[in-house]
């Protein structure tokens, strides 16, 4: 297995594999256009936007253009991005995802939860299989994630998966009409497997 510092023997896939991902109580299968619609209408929030790069107020427009983005991704292997649903035919609650930079063998990973359906699990459930997407199928050495220091259940969350410490950028962000705190998180190949294991 690789160890820190070392890097997967394997190569990163291109295109993805696009397999739905089942967990306990969710489903995620990669966004498609048809999930458009709901997706500008669930994502529309402001506390969304303040505490994401989301820009508000989010169009069908935006969604469009948002899903033809990922839907080409697809193919390059640069981005994927699940809906999160209880069920297949489940109304969307958010989403989760993954944004590769390919030549260093890692992943920014990003998520989103509509207020009415979080403190359930859910996002902690959606990044989890996230993450075992990014090292178990992609072969990732590295996936990062960031979030506003003033919104500590973005980092309960990212905590609770095993991300680790790695810093805070101080008032990095204008965001939400104020300047912001970022702070950054981590998780190594070796980290995770290791996880797994003594799961």
């Amino acid at each position: 297995r690789a160890t820190d510092g070392a890097m997967s023997e394997f190569p990163i896939p291109r295109p993805f594999p696009l397999e739905t991902i089942r967990t306990e109580r969710l489903v995620l299968r990669p966004l498609t256009i048809a999930d458009a619609p709901e997706l500008s209408r669930a994502v529309n929030h402001k506390d969304i936007s303040e505490n994401t790069r989301i820009v508000h107020p989010y169009t069908l427009e935006d969604a469009y253009e948002f899903v033809y983005r990922i839907e080409r991704s697809y193919g390059t292997g640069d981005e994927i991005v699940w809906p999160i649903r209880t069920t297949d035919a489940g109304p969307l609650l958010g989403t989760v995802g993954l944004h590769l930079q390919r030549a260093d063998r890692l992943a920014e990973l990003g998520y989103w939860l509509h207020r009415d359906h979080r403190g359930k699990g859910y996002a902690s459930e959606a990044a989890t299989a996230a993450l075992a997407f990014g090292f178990n199928t992609l072969h990732l050495d590295r996936i990062y994630a960031s979030w506003y220091h003033d919104n500590p259940a973005s980092g309960r969350i990212l905590d609770k998966i095993g991300m680790k410490h790695e810093g805070v950028l101080r008032a990095h962000s204008l965001r939400g009409g104020r300047s912001r705190d970022i702070v950054h998180v981590g998780l190594l190949r070796h980290e995770f497997l290791e996880m797994e294991k003594n799961r």
